[in-house]
């Protein structure tokens, strides 16, 4: 049975594995911290949100008309706006902008309807991305 699933898409597979062991890593840190558990959850989501944006393939599956009220397509369309303002606001930088846009956008909402956490730790998880991921994604892919 695993043999067929890590057999199909390797692409996809070094993804997954080169994305969510930093991800594994940064979770075991952050569990033993003394934190609030909104906080941690804002954290996750400002990792987990770039991490799921940019997986291979998702774009041609979000066109795919099965999806057109999956959370997931609202999320990719959210982030997509978000990324043409932002790259009207800064070309250069834009799209480092929109990973850490998009994510604080929702968690303000969540904190705004359910939680008295500020929303700024997602720009943590953000920030966390590009540092673990990014830097370790591309430097493995060399």
């Amino acid at each position: 049975m695993f043999k067929n699933l890590f057999k199909n898409n390797p692409e996809l597979n070094k993804y997954y594995l080169r994305g969510l062991a930093p991800f594994a890593l940064l979770v075991l840190v952050i569990e033993l911290t003394p934190m609030d558990i909104m906080a941690r959850f804002f954290i996750y989501i400002g990792y987990i949100w770039p991490y799921s944006i940019e997986t291979p393939g998702l774009k041609e599956r979000i066109q795919n008309p099965k999806y057109r009220f999956s959370f997931m397509r609202l999320v990719f369309n959210l982030d997509h706006f978000l990324g043409e303002f932002s790259l009207k606001l800064s070309p250069n930088h834009g799209e480092k902008i929109k990973m850490a846009l998009a994510p604080f956008i929702y968690c303000s909402l969540m904190s705004f309807v359910a939680s008295d956490v500020a929303p700024f730790y997602c720009l943590i998880g953000s920030l966390l991305y590009l540092a673990l991921f990014e830097f370790l994604y591309k430097r493995l892919q060399k």
